[in-house]
Formats: structure tokens, sequence, C-alpha cells
């Protein structure tokens, strides 16, 4: 959990300096308001970006094999 927490602080340090380099009027404050807390903690815990990269890391880094594992594991709509 430790690891989880410190990836998604090393996210959000990417996000603010992108986001300053294309913006640069922007705010310190706008990156630690709740909503982007929670998009960022929602994207990294869960949803098929959380379920691809795990197939991805199963799979020792093959993509091929990630596109015929996710096609298992995402429901269809």
């Amino acid at each position: 959990m430790i690891e989880q927490a410190a990836i998604m602080r090393i996210g959000l340090r990417e996000m603010k300096a992108l986001s300053k380099l294309l913006v640069p009027s922007i705010k310190d404050n706008t990156f630690f308001e709740s909503c982007e807390v929670v998009d960022l903690i929602t994207t990294c815990l869960g949803g098929r970006n959380r379920r691809c990269a795990d197939a991805f890391a199963m799979n020792g880094g093959k993509r091929k094999l990630v596109r015929l594992s996710i096609v298992h594991v995402l429901p269809v709509i």
C-alpha cells in the first residue's frame, strides 16, 4: 500500500508539472482539491486501466497477450 501511495504522489507531481508547462498561470491549489485527488486515486486503483496494467505485468510485458487476456476480463456492454 505504501508503494501505491508513492506512485500516486509521483503521478500527481507529474500532472502538476505538465499542467504548469501547458498553462503557466494555473494555481497550485488546483491540484489539491478533492476532485483532483479522488480522480487520481480512482484511476490508479480501479477500472480497466488497472486491469490492463495487471494483465500486462502478469504477462511479462507482452502486449499481444494482454489484448487476449483483457477480452476475457472486461465486461461485455
